[in-house]
């Protein structure tokens, strides 16, 4: 137990930070799902509830979703899809910011608040009329591929730093 406290207090001060763009990561995950589940209920009924109980057979694509206008279904997938991407982006830069952060605090939490700011504006403009082709959702993704690519480039940065050798100050 002594051991652990001692690697926790050797911890950057800063790395509070990366925690907390961390949080603030999983918790606009957490949202992306239960705006999807909140559209799929409005959209399905009460009825929602039971198809959802029992697997939730129907993604937007099969027997229940015959029996929906075009624009339901379409809130339904659109909502689907912005909550896959959240996630597929979401897996990767969450373990690696925060391995990263641990030297590289103050440009990891940079790579997480630029990914939420791009997640910000991804959701928005997926969810107005011009859908995928609105100017919001467009500089969102490029913000969150942006974001992503810039972690890419961080973890071998933070092995090397591991292993005792120096990058480039400026990332510090």
């Amino acid at each position: 137990a002594a051991r652990a406290i001692n690697w926790m207090s050797s911890l950057p001060k800063a790395y509070g930070l990366v925690c907390f763009m961390a949080t603030w990561v999983s918790t606009q995950t957490l949202i992306s799902g239960e705006y999807e589940k909140r559209e799929r209920l409005r959209v399905f009924g009460s009825g929602g509830g039971e198809i959802a109980a029992r697997g939730m057979p129907d993604d937007g694509n099969g027997v229940y979703a015959r029996d929906l206008t075009y624009v339901d279904w379409f809130v339904v997938n659109t909502c689907k899809r912005i909550r896959e991407n959240n996630l597929e982006h979401a897996v990767f830069l969450l373990p690696a910011g925060i391995a990263t952060g641990l030297w590289f605090p103050y440009t990891t939490s940079a790579v997480f608040f630029g990914y939420t700011v791009g997640r910000s504006m991804y959701t928005y403009g997926y969810l107005r009329e011009e859908a995928d082709m609105h100017p919001m959702r467009m500089a969102g993704s490029f913000t969150l591929n942006l974001a992503s690519v810039s972690m890419m480039l961080l973890l071998p940065c933070a092995a090397m730093r591991m292993y005792g050798y120096r990058i480039v100050k400026l990332l510090r």
